[in-house]
């Protein structure tokens, strides 16, 4: 076991020795609370926030020129010392000029236990504030092994906003990531949590609170541990959030090809045994269609405004009358109307059939998970000119569960419908955040998902609203006994739909379906209305738009295989 600390701070733009001088004194606090100096093994960690000495909503180069500094400089310099006397780690964020070009940089450094410089990280995916006057990074996602909790990894505020450059990390051996950040939504996030949780890692996340020029820092500097789970966190006002972690032995030495080498399979030990990477499938991780206008690539896609929903039950299954009589009920004109299904896990012949003939009588799209036993089975999409698509994941571990590669399957295919173009993936599929992302560089708008969700992975459902809001898509899902359409929050800002839930039948007046109350039956549909065109937020993936491909070349070697950075 060993500690570590975020440290939560209000710096004060344009005085960087009185912020310094208060950084100091909460360091050193931490410092106590996570050092164990005469206790042999890996020194704790403490990490600073982004820009820690200076503020950060700097307007111009100029503006910042008087705060910045080289590596080495006066900052690693003080906060050497402290990490040199308590023998801990110290990853400290501030404003860097490179000697060399004069080219400015939002940086983090690491120093060791023994005072040394150990690395320095350049924020890659930059906020708009910091295109004001900063380069993007230029040293890649590399990872430091020494005397700290490690192998580490570091990101900076909007980097977590991306799965890629967290990924990149523990593909090449990450087991902790240092997050200095300015974060402004709430925190501890939804996205913080998914790229520990997906990674199967620690994530130390150091945020400022308080406001600066009208923006309004969220606080909540927390320790995440790789389910996702909070484990420590502050809330609001400086201070310090503590928390052990046990990183367990370390790896032993094995080539690219050993597929049950942990690092080529990030990811919790709780959902390993549901899927396994693919990226033998994932080279368009690579591609970046939004560099050049939507109308390139996207352009001849059909547009208009639509209702989406998801259906949730389970117990007897949707008779084609049933669903008829549900689907005719929707909101919306025939032929303009998406309806998730629940899952039916030993479907006949005659249940596609009746199925296909439903979604004709109404004129309604449906994507239902139809299972052929023993948890195999295939996302179908109909609509009301029959079937227009499939989809079996790739991500599903063998069945004996003994982390064989997944079995075949077809690699995230999109498919265009008369008003927005659409994905198919089953739930699970979730637990990968290459899934979403390989439909959103596809163009999708929406992804339907459905199929089983096990129990005993109920404590990764966040990542679904994730999965969403990177992806600027809907996500409309049905596990059966949960169902939804999730979009991205600031979604309702702008005059989007937030979902409504649609009941139908009471006891007495019911649509067939799964018993309630040993009386009637009924289903519950939770749906909104949508619209693409030229412009809307799913045409333009802001998010999307923002990656950088050039720097995940890792995701798509043999089992994640990719340089190592020391």
């Amino acid at each position: 076991m060993v500690r570590v600390a975020a440290v939560q701070f209000e710096p004060t733009l344009f005085r960087k020795a009185e912020n310094t001088a208060a950084l100091l004194r909460l360091a050193a606090e931490a410092a106590e609370r996570v050092s164990t100096p005469l206790q042999p093994g890996p020194a704790g960690l403490v990490v600073l926030p982004e820009m820690a000495t200076t503020g950060y909503t700097y307007q111009t180069r100029e503006e910042i020129a008087p705060f910045v500094e080289p590596v080495p400089g006066p900052t690693t310099r003080v906060f050497a010392r402290l990490a040199r006397d308590k023998r801990v780690a110290l990853v400290v964020g501030f404003p860097e000029v490179d000697s060399e070009t004069n080219l400015y940089y939002n940086s983090a450094v690491l120093i060791g236990p023994d005072g040394e410089l150990a690395g320095v990280y350049r924020k890659t995916h930059s906020f708009y504030w910091d295109t004001r006057w900063a380069a993007d990074g230029d040293l890649g996602l590399p990872v430091f092994s020494g005397e700290w909790p490690g192998p580490l990894g570091m990101l900076i505020c909007m980097d977590a906003g991306f799965f890629e450059p967290a990924r990149v990390m523990v593909l090449n051996g990450a087991k902790v990531i240092a997050f200095p950040a300015n974060w402004l939504r709430t925190a501890p996030s939804p996205e913080w949590r998914a790229r520990a949780a997906e990674n199967g890692v620690y994530l130390v996340a150091a945020n400022r609170w308080g406001e600066e020029r009208g923006a309004r820092f969220a606080g909540g500097s927390s320790v995440i541990g790789p389910r996702g789970e909070v484990l420590a966190e502050v809330a609001r006002g400086d201070g310090v959030a503590v928390a052990e972690i046990e990183l367990g032995e370390p790896d032993e030495p094995s080539g690219p090809d050993d597929s049950s080498r942990p690092a080529d399979r990030p990811g919790p030990e709780g959902y390993r045994g549901w899927v396994r990477r693919r990226p033998d499938l994932y080279h368009s991780l690579l591609r970046h269609p939004y560099r050049w206008p939507e109308r390139y690539n996207f352009g001849t896609l059909g547009s208009g405004r639509f209702w989406l929903g998801a259906l949730s039950g389970t117990g007897p299954g949707l008779s084609p009358a049933a669903l008829n009589n549900v689907a005719r009920r929707l909101p919306g004109e025939p032929g303009r109307r998406i309806l998730v299904l629940p899952h039916l896990a030993n479907a006949s012949t005659r249940d596609r059939a009746g199925l296909i003939q439903a979604a004709k009588s109404s004129g309604a799209y449906f994507a239902a998970w139809l299972g052929r036993g023993e948890g195999k089975g295939e996302v179908l999409l109909l609509g009301p000119d029959g079937p227009r698509g499939r989809y079996r994941s790739p991500h599903r571990a063998a069945a004996s569960g003994d982390g064989r590669e997944a079995p075949a399957g077809q690699p995230f295919p999109v498919f265009d419908l008369p008003f927005a173009r659409v994905g198919l993936l089953e739930p699970l599929d979730l637990l990968l955040p290459e899934s979403t992302r390989l439909m959103a560089i596809g163009g999708a708008d929406v992804v339907l998902a459905s199929g089983p969700w096990p129990a005993d992975l109920d404590d990764f459902a966040f990542l679904w609203r994730e999965r969403a809001e990177t992806n600027d898509i809907w996500l409309a899902l049905s596990t059966g006994k949960s169902a939804g359409v999730l979009v991205m929050p600031s979604q309702s800002e702008a005059g989007v739909n937030q979902p409504e839930e649609v009941v139908f039948g009471e006891p007495g007046q019911c649509v067939p379906g799964p018993r309630e109350d040993g009386a009637g039956l009924r289903f519950r549909v939770t749906g909104l209305w949508a619209e693409t065109a030229p412009g809307t937020f799913s045409r333009r993936k802001d998010r999307v738009r923002r990656l950088r491909p050039e720097l995940y070349k890792p995701l798509v070697g043999p089992h994640g295989a990719g340089r190592r950075y020391t």
